[in-house]
């Protein structure tokens, strides 16, 4: 009798087939993951310009740029309030209480129902959230410009105020576009003062897009920072991640003349923010301010605002907590890899790489720096 051959796998063919299974998972699942990521870097490219098109409706009816932080007073709102009616958030825009209520809960809590809520178009999928704060948070942060000095400039632009100087800060070459706004009651004559508050939560900011002189194309309105962790940059730790939000403090920084104006440029700080040597056993001092994007209803750099000073994922280094001439370089950083995305004031988005150049990096972030940017150094 011919004997019959039972059919099946032998041990080796088995072994052969999942190791080509293993294979094919290999190679799989790092598409995958990179289309997801291309999907989110889409969906964050998406809310930027989004928030472009926010900024240009709010210019379209006030026929004013909202402010970066504002009024002066401890009411300190942010631009991304202002923009809140322009992005289908009419409601939430609505149940803020500007005349009795200021940002966050220092006023009674008058306003939690309104910033105690989660707005989508704030947050970038790519971003894990590590945050504790109860308020509303946010990944996408305003230019306030290029100095050091450019969040808290503005205030100081034209005034009495001591040590004030016109060519610093907010309303000098390096100002950006979402600046500290003061008050009348503060003696503030200069571009970008407006009367004593606000009016129905409308900004008074008094630049418009023609005191964009460098053109709306060659100058950055918002880009995107990580998120950090807790509340707090010092009683949350050190973030080792890449990039980091942690803002590290480097002491007093040295500059010529008042420590509230006297660093007309980015550079000098450039160099000291540069050379802070991070390690797992002797780590910088980390600043008291609040953890990266924590809230979008305030106007403070750690929460809705960045500068130019140093480059896309870079450290942030803060050289003064003074609260009247804050010197920090809050930089705008991402989980993309390479880089980042900003939002122009022209209402494109552009993907600026990590190792784009000094001098291209500062002259995006000026609205009327006069600095000449070639098309292909972006």
């Amino acid at each position: 009798m011919r004997s019959q051959r039972k059919s099946g796998f032998t041990l080796i063919e088995l072994l052969v087939v999942i190791a080509i299974i293993a294979v094919l998972i290999a190679l799989l699942l790092p598409a995958v993951q990179s289309a997801r990521e291309a999907a989110r870097r889409a969906q964050c490219t998406n809310n930027l310009k989004q928030l472009g098109l926010a900024l240009h409706n709010y210019v379209s009816t006030v026929d004013k740029l909202p402010w970066g932080a504002g009024p002066w007073g401890w009411n300190d709102w942010s631009g991304h309030v202002m923009m809140l009616p322009y992005m289908e958030q009419q409601s939430m825009f609505n149940a803020i209480n500007f005349t009795n209520g200021c940002a966050d809960n220092r006023c009674g809590g008058f306003n939690n129902t309104a910033v105690y809520n989660k707005v989508q178009g704030f947050l970038c999928p790519s971003d894990p959230d590590r945050l504790t704060s109860a308020q509303g948070h946010n990944n996408y942060m305003g230019n306030a410009g290029s100095a050091p000095n450019s969040f808290y400039g503005g205030r100081l632009a034209g005034t009495n105020s001591p040590g004030s100087n016109p060519s610093q800060g907010a309303s000098g070459p390096n100002g950006g576009i979402f600046c500290f706004v003061g008050t009348a009651c503060d003696n503030c004559a200069g571009v970008g003062c407006p009367p004593c508050g606000p009016a129905n939560g409308q900004s008074t900011f008094s630049l418009g897009l023609a005191g964009i002189t460098d053109g709306l194309s060659n100058t950055a309105a918002m880009s995107e920072r990580v998120k950090g962790i807790g509340t707090n940059n010092r009683s949350a730790g050190y973030d080792a991640g890449k990039p980091s939000a942690s803002l590290v403090d480097i002491g007093s920084v040295p500059v010529s003349g008042n420590v509230l104006t006297g660093d007309g440029g980015p550079l000098a700080f450039y160099n000291l923010c540069k050379a802070v040597q991070l390690s797992p056993t002797k780590l910088p001092q980390l600043d008291s301010q609040d953890s990266s994007g924590s809230r979008w209803d305030v106007g403070y750099a750690a929460d809705t605002r960045y500068n130019h000073v140093m480059p896309p994922n870079s450290t942030n280094c803060d050289g003064d907590d003074d609260d009247a001439g804050r010197q920090t370089a809050y930089s705008a950083s991402s989980r993309h890899a390479g880089g980042v995305n900003v939002l122009m004031c022209d209402g494109s988005v552009k993907f600026i790489k990590s190792t784009i150049s000094n001098g291209t990096w500062w002259a995006l972030g000026t609205r009327a720096g006069g600095e000449v940017i070639s098309a292909d150094s972006y």
